[in-house]
């Protein structure tokens, strides 16, 4: 299956499950700010963090998996019962990977972003081989990305390239229209356009990646299940 197909299946996916692929990347993000208000002890707030990071980004991705072979889905029947059977070897191989994740990154960020891709089939690997230890699946998960990489990296940028691209010249619009607004001899015309590239870029960016962040996650899961073919 060419990128083409996997990206146009990806959204036909996204529009045929309804709300719900919305709400798992939604959801997450709502958490995590009332994590923040809530914490008032900075200490409290990152083991919450580091909890929250090795839980439910692999219980997402699972989730997607779930929807997007059709199976029956419930928050019982997946995250109660998943967590009961499989929950264990989700959280440590969600550990060893950011530990390994860190190691890399030490070393330069590049090799931190190529092992980033090298491991993204580890938690649909888990849980279609039961007898897979945490290791093993992120072992797997590399070599299966071998001569893969590229791949995947085109498939995610025909996705957030966009979106990326607007969240990051958001500040700096916000930077420039900040400027301008200080300079005293600097003419108001350049401070009002300066201000509605920042709106538009902010407002644009947030619903794109919004709409995209589904996609990719669909695109994935996608990908795997041609991979493990």
């Amino acid at each position: 299956m060419s990128t083409k197909h996997i990206r146009t299946d990806a959204s036909l996916l996204t529009t045929r499950t309804g709300f719900l692929p919305y709400g798992l990347v939604i959801a997450p993000a709502l958490i995590t700010g009332l994590l923040s208000y809530l914490s008032e002890s900075y200490v409290i707030f990152s083991i919450l963090g580091i909890i929250w990071a090795l839980i439910f980004p692999t219980f997402i991705s699972l989730a997607y998996l779930r929807l997007s072979r059709e199976e029956p889905y419930t928050f019982h029947t997946f995250f109660v019962d998943e967590a009961h059977s499989n929950g264990r070897r989700y959280v440590l191989a969600a550990f060893f990977k950011e530990v390994y994740l860190l190691g890399w990154t030490l070393l330069f960020i590049i090799p931190g972003i190529v092992m980033q891709i090298a491991y993204v089939l580890s938690p649909y690997l888990l849980k279609d081989n039961p007898d897979l230890t945490a290791n093993e699946s992120i072992a797997l998960s590399s070599k299966l990305m071998n001569g893969h990489k590229w791949r995947y990296v085109g498939l995610y940028l025909s996705i957030m390239a966009l979106p990326m691209v607007l969240i990051a010249l958001t500040p700096l619009f916000f930077t420039a229209f900040f400027a301008s607004a200080l300079v005293a001899y600097s003419p108001p015309f350049w401070a009002i356009l300066f201000f509605i590239f920042f709106i538009l870029t902010a407002f644009s960016g947030f619903v794109l990646a919004l709409r995209a962040a589904p996609r990719l996650h669909f695109a994935t899961a996608l990908f795997y299940e041609q991979m493990d073919k």
